[in-house]
């Protein structure tokens, strides 16, 4: 007996089972690879740009952002490109500019809790069908043994 043959068995509940399976992948996989892709050492990256900001170097800690290519470098030179216009607005941009990144960073997982809230009474709406098929079949048997 392989893998497909018991998949077969499992009855009609084993599809949308299989999807939602496939698709909670395919949303870890992804969102894996964008939280990577967002991965810095931030410490290390706002020295730089204290750095550049001590020297009065704007255009250079911008240059310095452009080259990174995570969220926080994309929060801080939104900031950046409003620096000359008060504190404020720079405040507001980065703000602006994070909920945005926050936004990127949870593509998905709203789809995921759903799929691990589903899943599971999937499997149980699986389970009570194959309870009522056994239990019909004793009957069509008569409680005769084989």
């Amino acid at each position: 007996m392989n893998l497909f043959s018991i998949f077969l068995k499992g009855g009609i509940i084993m599809w949308p089972i299989l999807l939602c399976s496939i698709l909670a992948v395919t949303i870890i996989v992804d969102r894996f690879l964008a939280l990577r892709k967002a991965k810095i050492n931030a410490p290390a990256f706002m020295v730089r740009i204290r750095g550049f900001i001590k020297k009065d170097d704007i255009d250079g800690a911008l240059n310095f952002c452009r080259q990174e290519k995570s969220s926080v470098s994309h929060i801080i030179k939104i900031g950046l490109q409003k620096f000359s216009m008060g504190h404020q607005r720079v405040k507001e941009a980065i703000e602006n500019a994070g909920r945005q990144e926050l936004i990127k960073l949870e593509k998905g997982l709203t789809v995921l809790a759903s799929i691990s809230g589903i899943a599971p009474l999937l499997g149980f709406l699986g389970t009570v069908t194959g309870m009522i098929s056994a239990f019909m079949t004793i009957e069509n048997l008569a409680g005769a043994a084989n």
